[in-house]
């Protein structure tokens, strides 16, 4: 497997616990008679889901002759089943700090909310103020399940450095695998606005047809096994790369084939 530590299987099996978004690597060795047969697979699991369409306004409140701006928060929930659901973290920090929401559970101040029902999908923060209305704080939602999270994009942030687009040339798309077809990148080079790779497939060159395959959460993650590709067959692979704020970038669609 991908630790290079041989597991002894019980009977023809083993079970992995995998973490939600985590890949694993893993080399399988069949020994036939006097010869002996190794292969290699690509497992792995979806992340949780976050929360979508995540926005807020900003809402005028009159108070006598005193006018005041709350944040009104809103959001799709993820497609989690309710069973499955734990809670909701609302982090927010002024937008001069908004990189500390890249680690919000390591910041001290910027938990200002937690919402116990799946269905809640707003929330309005009335607990600070500024004289000009605008967009002076970032937000952030955070979704828990089964003691696993996902945060969601950060809305309106615009101050950092947005990531370059992966790389793909004729030698990240294998030609030469039998069943399936791998890809490799150069993973990016910081994980601090980074926020998901995307692996899109097209049966063709024109592109009409284009499917996503995956989501990958970890940025370290720099291949993807498409086994879902038949026999003798040609398909076209781009990688995104999204930011926190959701700026997509995708790498040219590279053709690979697997073997007749």
């Amino acid at each position: 497997m991908d630790s290079s530590t041989p597991i002894t299987p019980n009977g023809n099996s083993h079970l992995f616990n995998l973490e939600p978004g985590e890949f694993k690597d893993i080399s399988i060795q069949v020994k036939l008679d006097d010869s002996t047969y190794v292969d290699s697979i690509q497992i792995f699991t979806k992340p949780v889901y976050p929360v979508t369409n995540f926005k807020y306004d900003i809402v005028t409140v009159q108070t006598g002759n005193e006018t005041k701006y709350h944040r009104h928060l809103s959001w799709t929930p993820g497609i989690e089943t309710q069973n499955n659901f734990s809670n909701y973290t609302i982090y927010r920090e002024e937008n001069a700090n908004a990189y500390l929401l890249n680690d919000p559970e390591n910041c001290d101040n910027c938990q200002i909310m937690t919402l116990s029902s799946y269905i809640d999908t707003s929330y309005i923060d009335s607990s600070v103020q500024e004289v000009s209305g605008e967009y002076k704080f970032i937000y952030q939602v955070q979704v828990s399940v089964n003691g696993h999270t996902r945060n969601s994009l950060i809305y309106n942030y615009t101050n950092f450095t947005s990531l370059t687009k992966i790389s793909l040339n004729n030698s990240n798309v294998s030609t030469d695998n039998d069943e399936f077809i791998q890809i490799t990148w150069d993973p990016v080079s910081t994980s601090t606005y980074f926020y998901q790779y995307e692996i899109w497939r097209s049966p063709d060159e024109e592109l009409s047809d284009t499917t996503l395959l995956a989501i990958i959460t970890n940025h370290g993650q720099e291949k993807f096994m498409d086994r879902n590709v038949g026999n003798g067959t040609t398909w076209y692979y781009s990688v995104a790369v999204v930011d926190i704020i959701e700026n997509r970038k995708f790498s040219d669609f590279i053709a690979g084939w697997s073997m007749p």
